[in-house]
């Protein structure tokens, strides 16, 4: 999937980069290519740690660049995201929920 990015030059002479779809999600680098594979690797962290998956692209600005990056398809039926989805379902109708007796 591709992610539009934003680069810019700080005043150490890093290149600083953001993904402006993803809040937040930033890095840097010496140099373009290096800025750029940290920024791939922010993304994939973002995407992990917060469980989103992107259905589609985020659309780039006029002369936006824009980076390739891999998404695994998500894992089915895992007890974590029946876990997740039961917690949502339950805050959603406004119900509190037992803590797990695992903790």
């Amino acid at each position: 999937m591709k992610f539009p990015i934003d680069t810019e030059r700080d005043e150490d002479c890093f290149i600083v980069v953001s993904c402006p779809s993803l809040p937040g999600c930033h890095s840097q680098g010496r140099d373009l290519p290096e800025a750029i594979a940290n920024i791939k690797e922010a993304i994939e962290i973002y995407l992990d740690y917060t469980g989103e998956t992107p259905v589609q692209s985020p659309t780039p600005n006029c002369g936006q660049t824009c980076v390739e990056v891999d998404i695994p398809s998500p894992p089915r039926n895992t007890h974590q995201q029946r876990e997740r989805a039961r917690v949502r379902a339950r805050r959603r109708a406004g119900r509190s929920f037992p803590s797990s007796p695992n903790h």
